[in-house]
């Protein structure tokens, strides 16, 4: 009577160790299981005894080492909330960029992002990377697609709040209609930015989040994320442009970002500072008048 009420604790334990467990118990025949840890043959009471034993010290250590990756994961995820909500706060975004990230935790419109960077086939290029990037976060090419996802965060966050100030239903008059949304993407034309986007996608949070993505993916196919010619957003791009004084000045919102992003800390240490004035210059010189006449005029 011990020896079965003990067989009936072990395997109890199994059952809420592993969480699934599938057994089927047939004489005369192997039971059917994805699982050979799992599989119970009944020929005698002490032989099943002995394979229910080791069948559950094997769960156990499985659901052990379950448990122990779970663990790190969650650590890994409150630490990365915590990296973002201090760079979002040293950045002034936190009192309206809550939906993306507040109290150290992940938000709604966070997980979004996640969600859709960890789609398998999803978004190559912006999982690829480019040069700058590599420059801001060092770690960025050797990451996972998890650390990949935290990374983009900051990135849409930031540009949402320069765009925006996180608030989807804000709208102002573009250059071809009427912007809206996180990312102020013209409402019904949505589709032109890239061809997994579909019109009025700006509408609702998801769709403003995942056509901000595809686009980003698709400027990333072309060259790298900060770059001044063909960049639908302005708070990318090094210039800006003052209609007032016909002239390119440093732009501050595209060297808010990328000091975001220097300053995450799984990116490692940097590898370059970022002075914005320095580079303006360099722009200006590399690229000549010709080519920011024609952005002026684009614009």
């Amino acid at each position: 009577m011990k020896h079965i009420l003990f067989l009936c604790l072990v395997l109890a334990a199994c059952i809420a160790n592993s969480q699934v467990f599938t057994t089927q118990i047939v004489d005369d025949q192997q039971p059917q299981s994805s699982d050979p840890n799992l599989q119970i043959v009944i020929t005698d009471k002490s032989t099943t005894e002995a394979k229910a034993v080791e069948d559950c010290t094997q769960c156990s250590l499985t659901a052990g080492r379950t448990v122990s990756k779970s663990s790190q994961a969650l650590a890994s995820v409150q630490q990365t909330g915590k990296h973002l909500e201090r760079v979002i706060a040293e950045e002034g975004w936190q009192s309206s960029c809550d939906g993306f990230v507040k109290d150290g935790k992940i938000g709604l419109y966070g997980q979004i992002v996640r969600e859709e960077i960890m789609k398998p086939a999803a978004l190559k290029n912006i999982k690829q990377g480019d040069e700058d990037l590599a420059r801001l976060c060092p770690s960025y090419p050797v990451m996972n697609n998890s650390s990949k996802a935290n990374v983009i965060l900051l990135v849409i966050t930031s540009m949402a709040f320069e765009e925006s100030s996180c608030n989807n239903e804000k709208s102002a008059r573009g250059p071809n209609g009427v912007a809206k949304g996180f990312f102020q993407l013209h409402a019904g034309q949505e589709s032109s930015y890239s061809p997994d986007c579909e019109d009025f996608d700006s509408n609702t949070p998801r769709g403003s989040i995942t056509c901000a993505l595809k686009t980003l993916n698709t400027q990333m196919g072309k060259g790298n994320m900060f770059r001044q010619e063909d960049n639908y957003w302005d708070v990318l791009r090094p210039m800006r442009y003052s209609k007032k004084t016909k002239s390119y000045f440093p732009n501050p919102s595209y060297a808010q970002i990328r000091s975001a992003i220097s300053s995450f800390g799984p990116c490692g240490d940097k590898t370059e500072e970022v002075d914005s004035t320095k580079l303006a210059k360099q722009f200006s010189t590399v690229m000549g008048k010709k080519f920011f006449q024609k952005v002026a005029a684009d614009n």
